[in-house]
């Protein structure tokens, strides 16, 4: 589950930068200790852009589907960054409901 600060830090964010800054911030309040419980290769780098924010939800969500590890440590960053990546989403998405095309059955 997600914190109050952490949903309402990614909920606020009016910019793709703003995501980016968070999800920052939120790999900074983790101790080297926190970062080292991760699967090594779900160990987090460098967030510089969106595509790196998405791309590293997709991992640590791969990661979780594959039922390899389910620690508390993987969850917590798998919920944080699939709530910056669906933000990312939503900020990019078309504003004019005519620019979006609906699925077709």
């Amino acid at each position: 589950m997600l914190s109050e600060k952490w949903q309402n830090t990614i909920t606020s964010a009016k910019t793709t930068t703003e995501v980016v800054a968070a999800a920052k911030e939120f790999l900074s309040s983790w101790t080297p200790e926190q970062i080292a419980a991760l699967p090594a290769d779900c160990r987090p780098s460098e967030m510089n852009d969106p595509d790196d924010v998405s791309g590293y939800a997709f991992t640590l969500v791969q990661k979780q589907c594959a039922g390899e590890n389910r620690s508390p440590a993987l969850n917590a960053m798998a919920t944080f960054f699939t709530a910056a990546s669906i933000r990312l989403s939503e900020i990019v998405a078309p504003k004019d409901y005519a620019l979006r095309r609906p699925l077709k059955p």
